[in-house]
């Protein structure tokens, strides 16, 4: 599973889940070390061959179950993100035919979120997730699923206490890249831009969100981000099973990459 971290477009850090990057191309938790931190208390969340995607060698794998209060959540994290006001990401998605109910408590799952860090921690921030994406099935048959992501970006322009800009776009049932693109602005200068398994800027986009009122002064920025397993998954078969790979981030320019392949090892 590879992890970059680029800022200004200079490469600051480069750390590939590959074998490159770990004797005999071993597949092991010890390969989270590339991230700042993990939460991994029941051991639902690991680094597997089968979870490798775009030629890559490993790739992070979450196994779904119930997970009552913040402390039972499965994810990793990245802490370089130092308050920044624009922040681009781009990871492969792999549902692996996860069935997800189309109705029923807690039927989405929980995979990333962008922070600025605590509403009461050193960086004193509105809320929590400046961004947060969720991945649910919109068909009552969960064999033959109609998948979507469901998230929200923050927006002063929202009337309520949440200021959440809520929105959502179909994602197919095979392995993706997900690419977005936030800008913080105060005077509706702010933009969220989304692609799936886009090679360049200009591919047409799956979401775009502009004129949002994401005021620095307000959301301060993005300080971490994280993707795994961070939700209560109440109406959700336990034991099934979904990846993720070549997470990327960056300051100014566009990632890109295309499809995010399937790469199992060979049977």
């Amino acid at each position: 599973m590879k992890k970059t971290i680029l800022k200004a477009g200079v490469v600051a850090a480069s750390l590939l889940f590959s074998v490159s990057s770990f004797a005999g191309g071993t597949c092991d938790l010890t390969n989270i070390a590339a991230w700042s931190a993990n939460q991994n208390p029941a051991n639902l969340l690991s680094v597997s061959d089968q979870a490798a995607h775009d030629n890559t060698s490993c790739g992070l794998q979450l196994e779904v179950a119930e997970q009552q209060g913040g402390a039972a959540r499965h994810w990793v994290q990245d802490d370089s993100p130092n308050g920044e006001l624009r922040y681009r990401v781009s990871f492969c998605f792999n549902p692996n035919n996860i069935e997800l109910p189309s109705t029923g408590p807690e039927r989405r799952l929980k995979v990333h979120i962008a922070s600025c860090g605590s509403p009461a921690g050193p960086n004193s921030c509105f809320g929590f997730d400046n961004l947060m994406l969720k991945f649910d099935n919109t068909n009552a048959n969960a064999a033959t699923p109609d998948y979507r992501i469901i998230g929200y970006v923050r927006d002063n322009n929202i009337a309520g206490a949440a200021k959440r800009n809520v929105f959502n776009f179909p994602v197919p049932d095979a392995p993706f890249r997900l690419e977005y693109d936030l800008l913080f602005g105060a005077n509706d200068t702010g933009h969220l831009k989304m692609w799936i398994d886009a090679e360049n800027e200009t591919d047409p986009r799956i979401l775009e969100l502009t004129g949002l009122d994401l005021d620095p002064a307000i959301f301060k920025g993005i300080f971490l981000t994280r993707i795994g397993q961070m939700g209560v998954h109440e109406s959700i078969a336990a034991g099934q099973e979904y990846y993720f790979d070549e997470f990327e981030s960056r300051r100014q320019t566009f990632i890109g990459g295309g499809a995010c392949p399937h790469t199992p090892p060979a049977p």
